[in-house]
């Protein structure tokens, strides 16, 4: 039996600052000249690849981009503008200044990049991220992406179960839970010594939460998503 403890940070959905609030904030900074908050997702690196420079255009996978859509992930809301979603980012590590942080990380090189898998699994690996992208395949599903800082964004994402990665690693049936670290480079990170927080970055979950595919039900529960999902299971 899986017991999850709600965190002393949560909140109900209905206490999230609402997306249009959000949009309308920003469009008054931007009026003021102020400028806007930077964001975590571009709507695909491919659309991405059409406006950029050379440095995403060399992307070994840009040409998966855009992936085609899984229609079982859809909203019944509207997307966040491309504009506003990818340049609303927390990095610490590359500065405490969210409105600066897409500029001061536009430079930092995420090729080559290489993934180490290991711990309790039948066998280490190294993977080339390029490579295990093709391999695993690509779709793209809308989702709403909620923070932990009480907003929320409505856009699309493109990527892979990580089931189908977890299948790839082969797990020990010792093993308990799955532990995510991110890059630790503080040569090419500027904020890594000046945020109070500690890096590199990690995050946890139990296999039971890192297998199931759908964001709106349980960890071992039947439940789906309906095809027009407003993030609620089906009845």
């Amino acid at each position: 039996m899986l017991i999850r403890t709600p965190p002393t940070w949560g909140i109900p959905d209905r206490r999230a600052t609402p997306e249009g609030v959000c949009q309308n904030r920003r469009q008054l900074v931007r009026t003021l000249g102020l400028g806007i908050a930077g964001g975590i997702l571009a709507p695909t690196l491919g659309a991405a690849a059409k406006k950029s420079g050379p440095r995403v255009r060399a992307v070994p996978t840009a040409d998966l981009y855009p992936a085609r859509r899984n229609e079982r992930f859809m909203l019944d809301q509207a997307l966040i503008p491309a504009s506003v979603a990818s340049r609303h980012n927390i990095f610490d590590e590359f500065t405490l200044d969210r409105r600066q942080v897409w500029k001061v990380a536009s430079g930092f090189a995420s090729r080559p990049w290489t993934i180490h898998v290991g711990g309790a699994v039948e066998k280490e690996l190294c993977l080339d991220v390029d490579v295990l992208i093709r391999r695993m395949g690509i779709e793209e599903r809308l989702y709403r992406f909620r923070c932990v800082e009480a907003w929320a964004m409505a856009v699309p994402w493109s990527g892979f179960p990580f089931k189908r990665f977890l299948d790839l690693a082969r797990p020990l049936a010792s093993a308990r839970y799955v532990r995510m670290v991110t890059a630790a480079r503080p040569e090419a990170m500027p904020g890594w010594y000046a945020s109070k927080r500690v890096f590199p970055y990690y995050e946890a979950l139990s296999l039971a939460e890192a297998s199931n595919d759908s964001p709106f039900s349980r960890p071992g529960s039947t439940d789906t998503p309906c095809p027009t999902s407003t993030g609620r299971p089906c009845a």
